[in-house]
């Protein structure tokens, strides 16, 4: 059950607001496994009781469901009515009191108590962004027709708060019109034809999806400037609190950057770096900002380092036609510093102060010197980053590197809170807390704990000792659940050679094959009826590959075409560059020959490769621990693309052995 209590009107009627506040309280507990806030269970008495009382008999038969979790993040509804014919209403309770205004010239973000009052999300915001996480991600969502409603139970109507208000789709509803309330409940849901079974059903539904970012930005990007928040959140891509604090906290300077222009001016510069870990949706928020940006006249651009396959994906979803003016988002996405082709922030068609936002993804893999064009060359510059995913020696996108170039570079730099964990993986914060255990802290992981996670029936995470079996599942999820299904690997064992390195030379073997096929070692673990399975190597395939379409999963990704997509359940083939050690109960490097990954950037005797290649007995230290960082660094990363689940087949015998005993 994804919520917290299914009931009827006329049951809850029933009880005192203790009984109440005692009955959701005690689901809340079992669903979510930690105990309600003072707060929540104060919203529970305050404004459950009141919606309730105010509604008619002929309501008493209306399902209804509380505190139920959203189908993608970790936002959960107050509210969910059920009726009519598969009509619902999500209603968005809030028990504030006081003023409430506009945050500057930020439209879905409001600010209660005044100029100097606590930052909240636009509650018609919120609630329209559940409805369509509700219509576009949900099982069982997508076969009703929902509306959303806001309840200000301590707030009463005036008609220059409600103008301000009233901009979403939502309805809103204040405490002195509780007719208004019962009015829109029993028009949208009269005559009743469901029951608690199907309050129960819409409960239990699971993720489900049916559209992608990069999909809403292509229909989108000619109507960009037409409050284009409203359309991301009617589509299910709204942010949660901490998210939207983010980009408005970077919007408003943009803003404020492009005003000083406008009058002559020269603005300081100002840095924002924002961190997150995998899964706390940094893309979503790097691109939504993006979008935001584009829509207000901010001139923005959106760069990565390295990452060739997200920024092809990026442009063939949008379109991939590059110019100057701004017109085309798949304009917009850069490289950070790759001159080659023009196609980099160094181009010289950025020169100083061209632009009013540089938005920079994945910004642990930047270089150090880079960090100064970016400050050179826009006003405000807002930086990605999880040093946890750095992958190879020379990144330098580290927080003191990003302290001393803002002082070398005279910029305001802004350290915004982290981003909340878990929120695109179904697995939730405890799944990410248990891979942290298990990647950082192995002694404190009990044996059997897998047997009954507290995540176990959100998120499929299982283990095979087979790889025929490993396969053959993936192959199962994807056909009986009607989901996307994605294969990574490691570097391991497979140089991996590119296929255009072979134009040339159209009699040599083809050597990127990473299954079926003898490992370099001369180790077989395969058997032979194993099919195929090579890298995808062309960046223009990957839009393919994260969307499930290689049918016969007969490809696999690397880790620099895993960073920055996801698919439904992943499949990870987990080689033997990082194996578990039983002697001392810990993570350790595979040896000399476990990795054929030559890439390293701008330091190529430092690729996982050749740095393991130095490693002499364990004792070089420097390189060893470099290595092992890198490494488990990559293992995170893998093992968080996976919305639904992920299934693991490690070549390592003690490393399959360790896993399964937990």
């Amino acid at each position: 059950m994804n919520a917290a209590l299914v009931s009827k009107i006329g049951e809850l009627k029933k009880c005192s607001s203790d009984e109440l506040v005692s009955k959701i309280s005690e689901g809340f507990s079992k669903v979510y496994l930690h105990n309600p806030s003072p707060n929540e269970q104060n919203s529970w008495r305050n404004s459950i009781p009141e919606i309730i009382s105010n509604l008619p008999p002929k309501c008493d038969d209306l399902p209804i469901i509380v505190e139920m979790r959203m189908p993608i993040g970790n936002e959960r509804a107050d509210l969910i009515l059920l009726g009519g014919n598969n009509q619902a209403i999500v209603v968005e309770l809030k028990h504030w009191s006081g003023s409430i205004n506009q945050y500057g010239s930020i439209e879905n973000q409001v600010q209660l108590g005044g100029d100097n009052g606590v930052l909240r999300t636009h509650p018609g915001y919120q609630c329209d962004g559940y409805v369509g996480k509700l219509s576009n991600f949900h099982s069982i969502g997508n076969y009703y027709n929902i509306e959303g409603l806001v309840f200000l139970d301590s707030i009463n109507y005036s008609q220059e708060l409600d103008e301000f208000l009233n901009t979403y789709n939502s309805s809103i509803v204040y405490s002195d019109k509780t007719d208004d309330l019962c009015e829109i409940i029993c028009d949208n849901l009269l005559p009743n034809s469901l029951t608690i079974t199907d309050a129960e059903d819409f409960a239990n539904g699971e993720y489900n999806i049916s559209g992608r970012l990069v999909d809403f930005i292509r229909k989108n990007q000619y109507d960009i400037k037409r409050k284009i928040y409203t359309k991301l959140a009617d589509s299910g891509f709204s942010l949660c609190d901490e998210q939207l604090i983010a980009v408005n906290q970077i919007l408003l300077a943009a803003k404020d950057a492009v005003d000083k222009k406008s009058q002559g001016l020269e603005p300081a510069k100002k840095a924002f770096v924002i961190n997150g870990s995998p899964g706390s949706g940094k893309t979503l928020v790097a691109l939504s900002l993006l979008i935001e940006a584009i829509g207000n006249g901010i001139k923005s651009i959106y760069g990565l380092r390295r990452n060739g396959a997200l920024v092809n994906t990026l442009r063939n979803a949008i379109d991939n036609n590059l110019n100057d003016n701004f017109r085309d988002l798949s304009g917009l996405v850069y490289f950070i510093n790759v001159p080659r082709n023009n196609l980099g922030i160094a181009d010289a068609r950025f020169k100083i102060s061209n632009l009013d936002l540089i938005i920079c993804d994945e910004a642990q893999r930047m270089l150090k010197d880079s960090l100064s064009v970016i400050f050179e060359r826009s006003s405000v510059s807002a930086f990605f980053i999880d040093e946890t995913q750095r992958l190879n020696w020379d990144e330098q996108g580290v927080k003191q590197n990003f302290i001393d170039e803002a002082e070398n570079n005279d910029v305001e730099l802004v350290f915004l809170n982290d981003l909340p964990a878990g929120i695109r993986c179904r697995g939730g914060l405890p799944y990410h807390n248990f891979l942290e255990s298990l990647l950082l802290n192995p002694t404190s992981l009990e044996l059997g704990m897998l047997v009954n996670p507290v995540w176990k029936d959100e998120y499929q995470f299982k283990i095979f000792d087979d790889f025929d079996e490993f396969h053959f599942a993936l192959h199962q999820a994807r056909d009986n659940q009607n989901v996307r299904v994605a294969m990574v690997a490691s570097w391991t064992e497979s140089d991996g050679i590119y296929k255009w390195r072979l134009q040339n030379r159209p009699n040599t073997p083809l050597k990127n094959i990473r299954v079926s096929s003898k490992l370099q070692s001369g180790n077989n673990l395969y058997s032979p009826e194993t099919p195929t399975i090579s890298w995808v190597m062309n960046p223009d395939d990957y839009r393919v590959f994260w969307s499930g379409i290689s049918s016969e999963l007969d490809i696999c990704a690397s880790i620099y075409g895993s960073q920055g997509f996801e698919s439904d359940i992943v499949g990870f083939i987990w080689g033997k560059d990082l194996v578990w050690d039983e002697n001392i109960n810990d993570w350790k490097l595979g040896g000399r020959n476990t990795s054929f990954d030559y890439s390293g950037g701008t330091i190529k005797a430092m690729s996982i490769k050749n740095l393991l290649n130095q490693i002499d007995d364990d004792t070089n230290h420097q390189f060893y621990d470099e290595a092992r960082t890198l490494l488990l660094n990559r293992a995170r990363i893998f093992l968080t693309r996976g919305i639904l689940g992920t299934y693991i087949y490690c070549e390592d015998e003690k490393t399959r052995e360790f896993l399964l005993t937990l």
